[in-house]
């Protein structure tokens, strides 16, 4: 009876199984073929130099006005879009930006791209 319980525990297919102990045993394919290997990043196409041309900042319009109007250049973008805005009885309302890009057009500045 004994031999009958060996056999059938064999046979159960619910029975538990012991793992394999050892190395795993590697087929002929696996040996003679290399592992892939990761996919290298794809790099990113290099953006034409002459397409497209550098926005103006608000920097760069500062400046400009400031040098048209013979404003400090060196003062702080607030400080000198204001004395900018005085001189030419501007009142000087809303965003930075907005003050500068009318400051530019008031005095017909082409400065490029002044797109913002």
């Amino acid at each position: 009876m004994e031999a009958a319980a060996a056999t059938g525990a064999a046979d159960d297919p619910l029975a538990p199984v012991a793992p394999a102990m050892g190395k795993k045993k590697l087929k002929k394919r696996d040996l003679a073929t290399p592992p892939p290997e990761p996919a290298a990043p794809t790099p990113e196409p290099a953006a034409p130099a002459a397409a497209a041309a550098p926005a103006v900042t608000l920097a760069d319009k500062v400046r400009a006005v400031c040098d048209q109007l013979g404003v400090d250049a060196s003062l702080p973008v607030p400080a000198a879009l204001s004395a900018c805005n005085e001189a030419m009885g501007i009142s000087g309302a809303g965003p930075l930006l907005a003050q500068a890009d009318e400051l530019v057009n008031q005095l017909g500045l082409s400065l490029g791209s002044t797109s913002r």
